[in-house]
């Protein structure tokens, strides 16, 4: 479950939904017969990048301690 970020913001699409079974069981919890069943299914994928030239850029800027950065094109803001 997404937290934060990216997968906070599209957890309802990245979850998907469990499925179930419901079974009748004689007295020793075996299963004799499925009534109903729903398959789950899954959460659909989410593909990231960033340059790698801006990624290391980053992580020297912030020397190791926790923080973000926000990449501008200062012609289109």
């Amino acid at each position: 479950m997404g937290k934060t970020g990216i997968e906070r913001f599209y957890e309802p699409d990245l979850h998907g939904q469990v499925g179930y079974e419901e079974v009748e069981t004689n007295a020793r919890g075996r299963v004799l017969r499925v009534l109903k069943r729903t398959d789950p299914i899954p959460g659909k994928d989410i593909v990231l990048s960033l340059d790698i030239n801006l990624q290391e850029a980053a992580e020297a800027a912030l020397g190791g301690r926790r923080g973000a950065v926000v990449a501008l094109d200062p012609a289109t803001g």
